[in-house]
């Protein structure tokens, strides 16, 4: 019985030269060639986004209030310290109000999602040394609809902050606020 050239170890130089084996150990080298090629690019990309971690300490964050009424304004206080000497091209910060909407035709089910950035603060880049931090507050008011969590659709509300460093990928964290169905005094 001829079993398949994988399964019929050990390939020696014997089995190697039948005729239909050398087609048989080629392709299967260029099968596994490319899975591991495929492999490698997709670690590297792992990697690059723990370089950029590698780089920045995890950020301290808070707000005034994770809680406000709509049109409230909300105090974000955010500090971002950097390990080692790092060049940042930009600090972006963005309130950001994400809605979701689920609908269904016979057994497809479809998800939109649409992201409208309602406020946004852009601070220049600069170099910084290592355990040099930047550090600043930014007011945010959320206006038009609270958040909500229905069967079908989804309104959320958060902050979104985005380092852009030459040379890795950005480094972004949300804060989410859970925006009440009552307007601000």
């Amino acid at each position: 019985m001829d079993l398949p050239l994988l399964l019929n170890w050990p390939i020696t130089q014997a089995k190697v030269m039948q005729p239909g084996n050398l087609t048989g150990l080629i392709g299967s080298i260029l099968f596994t060639l490319i899975f591991f090629i495929g492999g490698v690019v997709i670690s590297l990309r792992g990697f690059r986004g723990l370089a950029a971690r590698g780089h920045v300490a995890a950020p301290e964050a808070s707000l005034s209030n994770s809680s406000p009424r709509v049109g409230e304004t909300v105090t974000f206080k955010y500090r971002q310290t950097f390990r080692t000497a790092t060049d940042v091209t930009s600090i972006k910060l963005q309130l950001i109000l994400r809605e979701s909407a689920t609908y269904g035709h016979g057994t497809d089910v479809t998800t939109d999602v649409y992201t409208i950035v309602v406020q946004e603060y852009k601070v220049p880049g600069r170099h910084y040394d290592p355990g040099q931090s930047f550090e600043d507050q930014y007011e945010f008011q959320p206006r038009g609809m609270h958040s909500y969590d229905g069967p079908s659709n989804e309104l959320d509300w958060f902050v979104y902050v985005q380092v852009e460093m030459t040379g890795l990928p950005a480094f972004t964290s949300e804060y989410p606020l859970e925006v009440l169905p009552e307007m601000a005094r």
